[in-house]
């Protein structure tokens, strides 16, 4: 998997967005492996 085609999620906010288009630190961010997941892991992250 390229990194690419992957998300990243600040674990601060629970935001997330493209690799590309990640502006927070890298290095802190949870790797997302897509979109779907990505939203499942902020529900999870929030507690729901």
């Amino acid at each position: 998997m390229s990194e690419k085609d992957l998300f990243l999620g600040n674990i601060e906010t629970f935001e997330y967005s493209p690799f590309s288009d990640y502006l927070a630190n890298k290095e802190k961010a949870s790797c997302l492996i897509d979109e779907n997941f990505a939203v499942k892991w902020v529900d999870f992250m929030e507690g729901n």
